[in-house]
């Protein structure tokens, strides 16, 4: 099932680059569903800020 429309957030992943939306202020946002460990996430915490976009973030989710 698609996700409810709603205005979403511009941003731009401090990784790669890309633009990307995110609805985490209005209907939560896919990042959410990204499975990662608690040292990956202090680690992606530590080295960037703010979000990265999905491709980044399911890259990253095999390396626990």
């Amino acid at each position: 099932m698609p996700p409810p429309s709603g205005p979403t957030t511009a941003l731009r992943c401090p990784r790669c680059g890309a633009s990307f939306g995110c609805a985490a202020e209005t209907w939560g946002c896919w990042c959410g569903a990204v499975q990662l460990k608690a040292e990956v996430r202090a680690q992606l915490v530590a080295e960037y800020e703010g979000c990265l976009c999905q491709n980044c973030l399911r890259e990253l989710a095999p390396r626990q």
